[in-house]
């Protein structure tokens, strides 16, 4: 069976204060790519990758940013999926709200009603950093046995044309097994106050396992918990 998994790395400690520096002026450089194609989306109803190659929008947005095409075209799927994210979530939404009506329930209409979702880039998104994922074009994570810092680093293009940012990361023992065994796809910088993080998406193969029996457990309020053991 194969399976995908997203691996929490911290970045290495011991991380110069110039390279974080350059970190917070690219992930905001990114997040303002993402709000530009999100404003793109939201005025030509874009909802398709494909409309998303639109070579007048790509430059546009290549020019107000001045990323490279690769990152444009990363910061324009993280804006398209959290548009697909927002009309999923205001269609779940609007039923709710069309059968509060329909059952005269005004309580739970109430509530509704202040519970509208956010366009992308409103409400929390307003000032937040958007995490956009690295792929081959712009970033890459290598395993490295000579460096004394780290096993495990990242390299990421920056806003400087074929100049590269080179990241230890502070693995522990278990990102470093299950990365040894599984296929890196792709990664995300996420930042959690000060401290930034690599999310690293991972897939690999698990042996299916039969399943012999099946236990369901009943916890009951008045009387005791039950059990049903089906072989």
């Amino acid at each position: 069976m194969l399976v995908q998994k997203t691996v929490k790395v911290p970045i290495h400690y011991a991380t110069m204060k110039g390279k974080l520096h350059m970190l917070d002026k690219l992930t905001a450089r990114l997040t303002y790519a993402v709000k530009l194609w999100s404003e793109l989306i939201e005025q030509h109803s874009i909802r398709t990758r494909k409309e998303l190659q639109n070579l007048r929008h790509q430059h546009f947005v290549q020019e107000m940013t001045g990323l490279s095409a690769g990152f444009v075209q990363q910061c324009g799927n993280q804006a398209l999926w959290m548009w697909e994210s927002y009309r999923e979530l205001h269609k779940g939404w609007g039923k709710a709200v069309e059968k509060a009506r329909a059952r005269g329930d005004e309580q739970r209409l109430c509530k509704l009603l202040g519970r509208e979702p956010s366009k992308p880039f409103q409400g929390r998104d307003s000032s937040r950093k958007i995490p956009t994922r690295f792929d081959y074009r712009t970033g890459e994570v290598q395993r490295s046995k000579r460096a004394k810092l780290s096993p495990l680093l990242i390299r990421i293009s920056t806003l400087e044309k074929y100049e590269k940012l080179t990241v230890f990361l502070n693995p522990s023992s278990y990102h470093l097994e299950l990365l040894e065994r599984a296929e890196i796809r792709d990664f995300q910088l996420v930042k959690h106050g000060r401290k930034y993080y690599a999310h690293i998406a991972v897939q690999y193969e698990v042996e299916d396992q039969p399943v012999h029996a099946i236990r369901g457990v009943d916890l009951g309020i008045r009387r005791g918990a039950a059990t049903v053991l089906l072989c």
